[in-house]
């Protein structure tokens, strides 16, 4: 089974199986470039922050992975890596539909990562903020309208709870965020970036994800 992770890593020989669980819609792609044939795709729910080398500070919560073949095959590979991780407590869940799920978090993360990153706030604020609110409110919609472009349909649930989520007061630091306060480079590009990228693809606009893509990748002419 392999593994890759944030930067670019070497591909295990023999791996029954190499996914990516980065953020962003494109990181199949970059993996079939270094050579895999058929990665599987995958995301995960777990809140982490790297405070300095070799020391990480992340939520305490049952980290969760989805996890899947691109035809949403139950296959020996995939049922064989789900037992792997959830036998050593990292609950893996295969959904019915893994491009969907994968879409799900992607639309979210448009949403609060390009944000939080271009106002330099944590959600709590963005929330509570009016104008910072309508943008994550605009950036969320226009994703939704990019993924059904593409023949990905967000549940109706899944919807209303991310819209809901804008009417309550969260204290997250987003990634991306973290990444642009403390000048390091950010995966905009692998974001708000690559939602541009699949709406290109649909000719469908999308003006506020566009507008947050290119202030957070916009140079630093202070530093």
């Amino acid at each position: 089974m392999g593994f890759l992770g944030g930067m670019e890593g070497e591909v295990l020989e023999g791996a029954k199986g190499v996914f990516g669980l980065q953020n962003g819609m494109e990181k199949e792609e970059m993996i079939e470039k270094a050579g895999v044939r058929d990665p599987l795709l995958a995301t995960t729910y777990v809140s982490s922050e790297k405070l300095a080398p070799g020391l990480i500070s992340y939520v305490l919560e049952t980290p969760r992975v989805y996890l899947g073949e691109r035809n949403d095959e139950k296959s020996g590979r995939v049922l064989e890596i789900q037992k792997i991780l959830n036998d050593s407590g990292i609950e893996c869940v295969v959904p019915e539909n893994i491009l969907r799920e994968v879409w799900s978090k992607f639309v979210y993360a448009c949403s609060i990562l390009g944000v939080c990153a271009a106002a330099r706030c944590d959600l709590a604020t963005a929330i509570a903020y009016g104008p910072t609110r309508e943008l994550l409110r605009a950036a969320l919609e226009e994703a939704l309208l990019v993924a059904a472009a593409q023949g990905v349909e967000i549940p109706e649930r899944r919807k209303a709870e991310y819209r809901e989520s804008f009417t309550r007061p969260d204290p997250s630091r987003p990634s991306m965020l973290v990444d642009a306060l403390r000048g390091r480079k950010t995966e905009v590009e692998y974001i708000n970036g690559a939602l541009l990228r699949k709406a290109s693809e649909k000719r469908v606009t999308a003006p506020v994800n566009d507008f947050l893509h290119g202030v957070i990748s916009a140079p630093n002419l202070s530093a």
